[in-house]
């Protein structure tokens, strides 16, 4: 059963990740804000014990080495920096804490971030067994960063406005220099490969594309801000036109009795 984009086990998966955002709906939606906490906060801690575990089963595959053309793992380019897997903590922190700021900026990157890597993966997760220990690691782990991205909403903690779009790229655009920093200097001292928020073109074919258009190190992601931009504008639409017909059938009986 080997995977890659549009098969069909891609496409299985894309279903049980589906499924597994109604599932947690259906079950929790209507439960006390301390039990829904509880789910988001156990979800969450499953995800970053998966990732570690994940990380440390790719540092024992050899032919993960072979592929991405190193000699040994490198750690300080795999810690949890990257545009999806930051979301586990932050996700986890906005829950605890009510951080609404954060709950948009993950609601809004996780699920789409995730989405990208599940779509346009890097050579060494594609086309090769789901059941490899590192593609088990890869597709769970950004698979629960979806569903726990959705589930910010599904579950009542936070709704999608309009004018928490520009923040969410604002927010993306400052994490991408600040990693973008941070890959500079760990690539002029322990790691010639770190690469957080892929602010130097990877092998991905999306941003391959991108940095086609723009052929600079960072600046070229004012793409996938546009993109992000573009997507949380659609995701919004929809919960503005149904608070409208929601205020309208509010306000209707008593424009009746007038």
């Amino acid at each position: 059963m080997n995977i890659k984009a549009f098969n069909g086990v891609y496409w299985l998966l894309i279903v049980l990740i589906v499924g597994g955002i109604i599932v947690i709906a259906k079950l929790f939606r209507n439960q006390s804000l301390s039990v829904r906490k509880k789910v988001m906060v156990w979800l969450c801690s499953v995800m970053i014990v998966l990732f570690f575990l994940y990380k440390i089963a790719l540092s024992l595959d050899a032919e993960f080495l072979v592929i991405n053309g190193i000699e040994k793992f490198d750690w300080w380019s795999e810690l949890p920096l990257q545009l999806c897997n930051i979301n586990m903590f932050l996700i986890l922190y906005a829950v605890i804490f009510d951080k609404k700021s954060i709950m948009g900026f993950a609601f809004f990157v996780a699920p789409l971030g995730a989405f990208m890597a599940i779509t346009f993966p890097e050579p060494a997760f594609t086309g090769s067994s789901i059941f490899l220990l590192r593609n088990l690691g890869f597709y769970i782990t950004h698979g629960l960063i979806m569903v726990a991205g959705v589930s910010l909403c599904t579950l009542g903690f936070f709704q999608p406005k309009l004018k928490t779009v520009p923040k969410v790229m604002l927010i993306l655009g400052f994490l991408a220099l600040i990693m973008h920093g941070v890959n500079i200097v760990l690539r002029s001292t322990v790691s010639p490969i770190a690469n957080y928020f892929y602010t130097f073109p990877p092998d991905i074919s999306i941003l391959q594309l991108f940095y086609s258009w723009l052929p600079v190190p960072f600046l070229y992601e004012i793409f996938g801000i546009v993109v992000l931009g573009v997507y949380a504008l659609l995701v919004t639409v929809p919960f503005m036109v149904f608070d409208k017909r929601k205020n309208l059938n509010l306000t209707s009986p008593e424009l009746a009795e007038v």
